[in-house]
C-alpha cells in the first residue's frame, strides 16, 4: 500500500513517511539499549552559513514531528564547519570518537570528499546534502549524497542556452569540489549538443573571493553573450554587482546557488532578474509547515535535510540500527514521498530528484518551466 500524496496534516505526513519503510511494530519500536546518535556538521558561521542554518532548520523541523517511538531512538548534535573542509575533518573526528555517533550529515561536496572516506573505514552512514560531486559516494557502502544531480540539472540549463542562442559563452567557478562538478556536467551537457566550440572563457576563482573586474573585462574583451556563474555565497552578491557596474551585458545564469535571499539581499537588487537551474521546490504541506515553524521560506537543502533525518530516524528503528542494513535501504529506496516530493535511489547511491529553472525575482524566486 501506498500513499498518492504528501499528506497535509503532521499526522498524515508522518503515517507517508512510515509507508515506505519496512512495518515498525510496537514492539519492534521500544528504545534500544544504544540510541542512534546523529551529528549534523553544518556551516553555522560564515560566508555560508545561510546553507547551514536552512539544512540545521529541516533536521529540527524533522526530528520535532517523528512520533515519540521513533523520536526517543534519536539523538542528534550540530557542529560547525564553516563551510571548510578541514574543519568538517575536525568536527567529523569529535563526533566520531568522543560522541559516538553512528551517522553523520554534512553540507556539501567539499564536507563529503573530505569525511567520506573516513565514515566508510568506521561504517558511519553518511548523508551529504546538497553536493553536487559524486566521486565520494560511487561505489560506496555507507556514503550517500541526498541532493539532484549535475547531470539532472544540466539538461534544463542546456535547452535554455540553445534557446537563447549564445553564441560566445563563459563560466566562472568557485574553486570549489560542487561547484567543479556541475561546471564539468555544464561543459559535458554543451559536448553532446555539439556546442562545446562555443566557450571563448573559461575561469576558476578561489573560494571567497572578491575581485572580478579584470575576468569580467576579459570575458567583455572575447564577446561573451551568455556567462554561467557558478559561485558560492560570500562572493555571488560581489560579481553580480560588478557585472552591473561594469556595464557586462552578457546574460548571467548559473545553479543553485542564486536562490539564497542573504546573497540576493547582498547584491542590492544586481541579481534579479539572473535565472538559475535548483533541485524541484519541496512539496506544499512541507513548505507550509517549514513558514509556520520559522516565519521564511525554505531554502537550500531544507527539504533534503528533512526527508535525510526521517529516512534515518525511521530505518533505525526498523532495522536495530544496524547501518550495514539502513544503506542497503537507501540504496534501495523506491517511491518514497517525502519534503521534496517522489524519488527513488538511482542506484548509485544518489537519489532520482528533479530540476527547474527558475529566475530571481524582487520578493523570491519564481520557476520558469
Amino acid at each position: 500500500m501506498k500513499r498518492r500524496h504528501f499528506c497535509s496534516s503532521l499526522l498524515g505526513a508522518l503515517f507517508a513517511f512510515s509507508m515506505t519503510l519496512p512495518d515498525v511494530r510496537a514492539e519492534d519500536a521500544a528504545p534500544p539499549a544504544k540510541i542512534y546518535k546523529i551529528g549534523v556538521i553544518v556551516p553555522l558561521s560564515g560566508d555560508a552559513a545561510s546553507l547551514g542554518n536552512y539544512i540545521r532548520k529541516g533536521v529540527l523541523l524533522a526530528l520535532e514531528s517523528l512520533p515519540s517511538t521513533v523520536q526517543e531512538r534519536v539523538k542528534v548534535s550540530f557542529e560547525d564547519d564553516q563551510f571548510l573542509p578541514a574543519k568538517t575533518v575536525t568536527a567529523y573526528q569529535k563526533l566520531a570518537n568522543v560522541d559516538k555517533v553512528d551517522a553523520v550529515f554534512v553540507a556539501g561536496s567539499g564536507a563529503g570528499n573530505a569525511v567520506g572516506p573516513l565514515a566508510e573505514k568506521d561504517k558511519k552512514l553518511l548523508i551529504a546534502i546538497g553536493a553536487s560531486d559524486k566521486k565520494f559516494v560511487i561505489g560506496k557502502k555507507y556514503s550517500f549524497s541526498h541532493w539532484v544531480s549535475p547531470e539532472s540539472e544540466t539538461i534544463p540549463v542546456i535547452e535554455r542556452v540553445k534557446a537563447k542562442g549564445f553564441q560566445h559563452i563563459g563560466i566562472i567557478t568557485s574553486e570549489h569540489e560542487g561547484a567543479n562538478a556541475l561546471r564539468d556536467a555544464f561543459i559535458q551537457g554543451l559536448k553532446d549538443q555539439v556546442l562545446g566550440d562555443r566557450v571563448v572563457f573559461d575561469e576558476k576563482i578561489a573560494v571567497g573571493a572578491q575581485e572580478f573586474k579584470t575576468l569580467i573585462a576579459k570575458a567583455q574583451s572575447k564577446g561573451v553573450d551568455g556567462i554561467c556563474t557558478i559561485i558560492l555565497p560570500g562572493s555571488l552578491a560581489t560579481f553580480a554587482k560588478q557585472v552591473r557596474e561594469l556595464n557586462f551585458a552578457a546574460d548571467v545564469f548559473g545553479y543553485e546557488l542564486f536562490e539564497d535571499v542573504n546573497e540576493v539581499k547582498a547584491s542590492d537588487g544586481a541579481l534579479v532578474g539572473k535565472w538559475y537551474v535548483n533541485a524541484a521546490d519541496p512539496t506544499a504541506d512541507f513548505t507550509a509547515r517549514y513558514r509556520t515553524k520559522y516565519n521564511e521560506a525554505p531554502g537550500f537543502g531544507a527539504g533534503n535535510a528533512y526527508d535525510s533525518l526521517a529516512l534515518v530516524a525511521f530505518a533505525s528503528a526498523a532495522y536495530d540500527n544496524a547501518n550495514d542494513k539502513m544503506a542497503d535501504y537507501l540504496r534501495s529506496l523506491k517511491d518514497y514521498h517525502g519534503a521534496v516530493g517522489l524519488y527513488s535511489a538511482s542506484g548509485d547511491n544518489r537519489f532520482s530528484l528533479p530540476a527547474v529553472l527558475k529566475v530571481v525575482q524582487k520578493d523570491g524566486f519564481k520557476r520558469l518551466n
